[in-house]
């Protein structure tokens, strides 16, 4: 019986790596009534020819489905075949393009006071934070821990990434991040 599904075991074994993808645009030995999956696909905006791979796979079975890593701007969304997204449980039944679609990487920004976040908003990569203080202020100074700072003597100087002043007008976003609310003591007048 262990020698029965040793064998079963080696055949499967032998039957995936037979259907796995290869490398390069030539026929694969075995492979009868070949399809060619060519996948295309840029690795930032300014290359002018897109990367590509081909693999012959046989006629009615599955492409496989790559992943791409991209970067901190875009992530992979998924393979297009024409304006479609294609569906890797679908045979292939002739010779295929699918593109790579690219979308943008969204990274949350939290604002927090405190222990406490008060607000949270979503910004795609490179683009600046916007400042919900300058937008709706009550949001804040109607917080206790806003309160406090100031009963304390202590004024609100901006927002904060990791010590440093978050510049609203030239810094961009690249991750996730909590810009915490900054006091700095009252001049006294």
């Amino acid at each position: 019986m262990k020698k029965h599904w040793f064998g079963m075991v080696l055949l499967l074994l032998c039957a995936l790596s037979f259907c796995a993808c290869g490398g390069g645009e030539t026929a694969q030995p075995g492979i009868e009534d070949p399809c060619t999956v060519t996948y295309t696909w840029y690795l930032s905006t300014s290359m002018e020819e897109p990367h590509s791979y081909s693999v012959e796979i046989p006629r009615g079975s599955l492409a496989q489905n790559i992943s791409l890593p991209g970067d901190d701007a875009y992530k992979l969304e998924g393979w297009y075949y024409g304006d479609r997204k294609w569906d890797f449980l679908r045979p292939v039944e002739k010779d295929i393009v699918l593109e790579a679609n690219w979308s943008r990487r969204d990274y949350t920004v939290s604002y927090m006071i405190g222990d406490y976040v008060r607000a949270e908003a979503l910004f795609c990569y490179g683009e600046k934070a916007g400042d919900p203080y300058a937008e709706n202020p009550e949001r804040f100074t109607d917080t206790d821990e806003w309160k406090e700072m100031l009963e304390k003597g202590y004024t609100f100087a901006g927002w904060a990434l990791d010590g440093h002043l978050w510049d609203f007008e030239n810094d961009i976003v690249k991750k996730d991040m909590v810009l915490e609310a900054l006091f700095v003591p009252a001049e006294n007048g």
